[in-house]
């Protein structure tokens, strides 16, 4: 059964009530919803016994007595406390109700968690609403912006005060000043004192788009031939995989300059049989098959200034062959 409204002495909350006429001509006055305390004890006076039951309101707009709607909150829906007399033809009035509504508690507001999940799917729905995209644009080709991707492969020329393999290089060696044009390492092999048969040994591929062969001053002094020379090389370009080539010409050897001379001639003779590049690179840096003053302090070994030189040589024609 449910509890009364109000406490004793007090009387209990009125509802909407039905308006009624007072004395004639007198305006309506509003009749509020009487106590269930009077109610019981008009029914006692009466002589009449009263049983107490609890039952569901009527819903609105229809008839009968089926489950009510559920109210917003905790509170479920507002039930009536029915005074219901028991004798021959008695039914209660219309008033005879008294509603005993249940407070409906607020809605509970969103945790943080609720409130993280939410914009984390309104993120999610926005990156995806894109569509798509169609494939990724392609790179840029070589010499049309961005960077030509160099390989090298040689010997203390190429070295100098750097580690090629490990990607250092040196302020003396040509790469210094090649790679400042428009070009970047990619990869490769240099060591000082290297033969072409060493080169082959240490070639591996390299995924570049010019490739530049700096060899062969070593070779007449360890007994390799010129024909070897060619071979050798043909098999390093082979190992490195990159199809444009630049072969360079040897610096001057002062002291037996017919030395480099024949193995210049050996070099240029091969990148023109396999269509490859031919640079003489040494052309600034060397005045009568010599080198000239203050481009050596071995007569073997370019100084800084000349491998600048070089440098600015073999740079221009790796960006020319890249364009090729």
């Amino acid at each position: 059964m449910e509890r009364l409204p109000g406490d004793p002495g007090r009387p209990a909350r009125g509802g909407v009530g039905l308006r009624r006429r007072g004395a004639a001509g007198g305006a309506p006055r509003r009749r509020g919803l009487r106590p269930a305390r009077d109610l019981l004890r008009a029914d006692r006076r009466a002589g009449a016994p009263v049983v107490h039951r609890a039952r569901r309101a009527p819903p609105r707009g229809g008839g009968g007595y089926g489950p009510a709607p559920r109210a917003p909150g905790r509170g479920g829906p507002p039930r009536t406390l029915t005074s219901v007399p028991r004798g021959p033809g008695r039914r209660p009035a219309l008033w005879d109700t008294v509603p005993v509504f249940r407070t409906a508690s607020r809605p509970r507001p969103l945790g943080r968690g609720a409130v993280l999940v939410a914009a984390v799917g309104t993120l999610l729905a926005g990156c995806s609403s894109g569509g798509d995209q169609g494939p990724d644009p392609a790179p840029p080709a070589a010499g049309a912006g961005a960077d030509v991707r160099l390989a090298v492969i040689g010997d203390s020329i190429t070295q100098a005060d750097g580690d090629v393999p490990r990607g250092r290089i040196g302020p003396t060696s040509w790469l210094h000043t090649a790679t400042g044009q428009g070009t970047r390492l990619a990869g490769g092999w240099a060591r000082a004192g290297a033969t072409t048969e060493d080169m082959v040994a240490a070639a591996t591929p390299v995924d570049a788009d010019v490739l530049v062969v700096l060899a062969g001053t070593n070779d007449p002094r360890s007994g390799i031939s010129g024909e070897a020379t060619a071979d050798n090389i043909r098999a390093v370009v082979d190992r490195v995989g990159v199809e444009q080539v630049v072969i360079s010409a040897v610096p001057p050897r002062d002291a037996a300059p017919e030395i480099a001379v024949a193995t210049n001639e050996v070099l240029a003779e091969l990148a023109d049989d396999e269509g490859w590049e031919f640079v003489d690179a040494m052309e600034d840096v060397r005045v009568d098959d010599r080198y000239a003053p203050g481009m050596t302090d071995d007569g073997i070994h370019p100084t800084a200034r000349a491998a600048a030189l070089i440098g600015e040589a073999l740079g221009e024609a790796v960006v020319a062959a890249a364009g090729d």
